[in-house]
């Protein structure tokens, strides 16, 4: 149907209607693709909380590729466990390690004899 309206007008002036077609049709799909664009942009995830406590205690949330060697012998352990934080990264208690992603390297911590004696 277009192509019969576009052949009665004759070749200048359907060119000028396509042009001014095409102008809009572009427009359009700019205008689309940027609504689109700022719509599916992609929120950054918030890092889950990693929590070590306790004399030689290890944490990894992502993922461990490389050795994990923790030790700890004649060390006071304190009373209670403290509370999970909400989010981040913490470590608490003698030779505790948090990693709050991935690990490729080695992890190792040794605590020894320090028993009643304040470290």
């Amino acid at each position: 149907m277009c192509v019969i309206l576009l052949a009665r007008q004759g070749l200048d002036r359907a060119e000028k209607i396509l042009s001014i077609a095409s102008c809009l049709f572009t427009f359009a799909g700019f205008a689309l693709s940027w609504l689109t664009w700022r719509r599916t942009a992609p929120a950054l995830p918030e890092a889950p909380a990693t929590t070590s406590s306790g004399p030689a205690s290890v944490a990894v949330t992502g993922s461990s590729s490389g050795s994990i060697d923790a030790e700890a012998s004649d060390v006071d352990t304190p009373q209670g466990t403290p509370a999970a934080p909400a989010s981040g990264v913490h470590a608490t208690g003698a030779g505790s390690v948090a990693v709050g992603g991935d690990n490729d390297g080695q992890i190792r911590t040794r605590v020894t004899g320090w028993r009643g004696k304040k470290p």
